[in-house]
């Protein structure tokens, strides 16, 4: 039996916002999407088949659950679960077609081998287990709440909490051969007290700490992030201290203490080896797979020659009867699959469609150009309109410690392309690599950037926002210099979030508009590319602050312009300056939606998106909407985009949807 558990980023308090979802009543049966994705789901786990070995089901961010039936090679979705986000499977030793789901939503049950499911519990699971002696015991754990057991394969659980000093899960793990033995992994406080690994001999019923078993040695990491039991009853820990960088994976064996610990600077899954005793797989948080063959007194490198894994590895899968094949999620960049023991690696993720994209542009003079920024898999570029993809990452690793990064927003010009690297700031394309851009005025090091865009008619001047506490938006003169022209609004000057540029085709009006978005305040305005700021004003109700979360403008009547709050829909009529509520009606209702866009040929249509995958369209300036269907929606989208007469859907999880000939009914 298998357990791991992964952190997640952190985000601005006021982001949570984002997270409100709306619900889709009237249609628009005109959509027929178009999925471009370069099969770089991000895996988070991976379970076979009980009986049927080349049957295999992954959980992914974003995507939902995939399955494959061929070993790997080729997957597909199972539509079945409405909940995209689902970090880890179990399934039932006994019986193939029975698995569960532990997903942002809760737990997700099915006896059919994934084309239905059933929710059995609604809120946030991290960790699943089965017990091998008695498959309709299930224990899940559910961060802030603890550990839930239901002894009727999900149907009613009941909490298990007695003797634990932390609720917040990360992982379980039963003992395959003795009966009642389960351990847990547990996340301490933010200065590294409680938590760790605690043990249950009767199934989970009471508790006790297990970080100095015996008196004979403590543990030596309380962050713990993996557990994996051995036959013989060797517990192997993975941990990653998120302050001071460390990340061992300790063992403990019979009623001796844990050991010191092997440093692997962070665990986000551990296997045992289906094929072999004292063989186990750890997935590092950035050095790619490692292997011991010797119960964890060694752990060697086991990425070869093939970088394309040497990175964060999500989760591990080894094949019973073929002990040459192991499977690997890595870090933004799909599945690789290796079957030489890792020697080499190639990518084995065909129709694996979950890509994570966080960003799209296109150059503007070949709209077949696109470039494509992902969560954890940096830079992809494509010139063929996005039917096949290749890295476009030069420059962005950082040598011998991530590979890939995430990328959070690009911008472009005739003549420049610009990415924001989460964690690292601002870099320029210099015609053969990614390079810091480290002009006059421009901080350093940018932590946490929310916005980027490029001026439409003169690429030398850019606009760069960061949430970070004295930053605010940035903008790029065309001398090479930069001002910071906006503070953010929170104490110190942050908080703050996206720049948006007037898209109005009048040549005058055109990048000369512009709003300083805040996450938790009313957006400034600038009518001079951002040299002046005055903050707009708003009509609205109740005690908690208006806050912007997108903006449209209307490019045949620069005056018509609309904004996503979360508050719901508001418009201008006077381009801007003032804002009062819309009463919208259809299948909008209440929806908070993350991207909206106006038809460039026809007055007052106009598009939008949100986070609950909803794609709507409004002929009336934003007043009434329908809800616009395909097959293909279903995850969070992100933001939207017109190219070239096409609207690009950005979703977190299906890659780039592309609706090749908008309508709108």
């Amino acid at each position: 039996m298998k357990s791991r558990s992964i952190s997640m980023s952190s985000f601005p308090i006021g982001f949570a916002l984002f997270l409100m979802v709306g619900s889709l009543t009237a249609t628009d049966a005109a959509a027929a999407l178009v999925q471009l994705s370069s099969n770089s789901g991000e895996v988070r786990d991976l379970v076979q088949h009980a009986t049927t070995t080349n049957t295999l089901f992954a959980a992914t961010q974003g995507g939902g659950v995939y399955k494959s039936t061929d070993g790997g090679s080729n997957w597909f979705r199972l539509t079945g679960l409405i909940e995209p986000y689902v970090w880890r499977l179990a399934g039932d030793p006994t019986n193939g077609q029975v698995l569960y789901a532990a997903t942002n939503r809760g737990l997700f049950k099915t006896t059919d081998g994934g084309t239905n499911w059933s929710q059995k519990t609604f809120d946030n699971v991290r960790a699943v287990a089965i017990n091998p002696f008695n498959a309709s015991t299930i224990l899940i754990g559910v961060p802030g709440a603890g550990i839930f057991r239901s002894v009727n394969g999900g149907s009613t659980f009941s909490v298990i909490n007695t003797g634990l000093d932390s609720l917040d899960v990360t992982a379980i793990a039963f003992n395959p051969v003795t009966s009642g033995v389960v351990y847990v992994g547990l996340k301490p406080n933010l200065v590294g007290n409680l938590g760790g690994v605690f043990k249950s001999t009767n199934g989970g019923a009471n508790w006790s700490n297990w970080n100095n078993p015996n008196g004979a040695g403590a543990l030596g990491n309380a962050y713990v992030t993996a557990l994996a039991v051995e036959d013989d009853g060797t517990v192997h820990v993975g941990t990653y201290n998120p302050f001071s960088g460390s990340g061992k994976v300790y063992k403990q064996t019979g009623a001796g203490g844990w050991n010191v610990g092997f440093e692997l600077f962070g665990v986000e899954t551990l296997v045992t080896d289906k094929n072999a005793v004292n063989k186990l797989w750890a997935g590092t948080r950035a050095f790619g797979p490692r292997v011991t063959v010797n119960n964890g007194d060694n752990w060697n490198q086991a990425n070869g020659s093939s970088l394309d894994v040497y990175t964060g590895v999500y989760s591990i899968l080894t094949f019973a009867g073929n002990a040459s094949k192991i499977l690997a999620g890595v870090k933004g960049r799909g599945l690789y699959l290796t079957t030489n023991s890792g020697s080499t690696w190639n990518k084995s993720s065909g129709g694996l469609t979950a890509d994570r994209a966080n960003a799209l542009v296109a150059d503007p003079g070949n709209s077949d150009t696109l470039y494509m920024g992902l969560e954890g898999g940096g830079v992809i570029r494509s010139t063929n309109g996005g039917t096949s993809w290749s890295d476009f990452n030069t420059g962005l690793e950082i040598p011998f410690a991530e590979r890939y990064l995430s990328v959070s927003f690009l911008g472009i010009g005739t003549s420049s392309i610009y990415a924001t690297v989460w964690g690292r700031g601002l870099f320029k394309w210099d015609g053969s690599s990614w390079q810091p851009v480290s002009e006059s005025r421009l901080p350093a090091l940018g932590v946490r950037p929310t916005g980027l865009v490029v001026h439409p008619t003169d690429d030398r001047i850019v606009y760069y926002s960061l949430f970070d506490i004295g930053q605010g938006v940035y903008r790029r003169n065309t001398n090479g210099t930069w001002s910071n022209v906006l503070l953010g609004p929170f104490p110190g000057g942050g908080g703050a979030s996206k720049v948006v540029l007037s898209p109005t085709l009048n040549g005058s009006v055109a990048g000369t508009r512009a709003y300083g978005l805040w996450f938790d305040d009313l957006p400034f305005r600038s009518t001079n590319g951002g040299s002046n700021w005055t903050q707009v004003s708003a009509t609205h109700k109740g005690f908690i602050r208006l806050a912007f979360f997108a903006i449209g403008e209307n490019p045949l009547n620069a005056n018509n312009v609309l904004a996503s709050t979360n508050k719901g829909l508001f418009q201008s009529s006077d381009g801007g300056s003032n804002w009062t509520a819309v009463n919208v009606s259809g299948a909008l209702g209440s929806s908070v939606l993350t991207g909206l866009v106006f038809s460039p040929t026809v007055n007052n249509r106009v598009w939008a998106v949100d986070r609950g995958g909803g794609y709507y369209c409004s002929n009336d300036g934003g007043t009434s909407w329908s809800a616009k269907a395909d097959p293909l929606l279903g995850s969070v989208i992100i933001d939207l985009k017109v190219i070239n007469g096409a609207l690009f859907l950005v979703t977190d999880g299906s890659g780039i949807l592309k609706d090749p000939a908008p309508t709108c009914l």
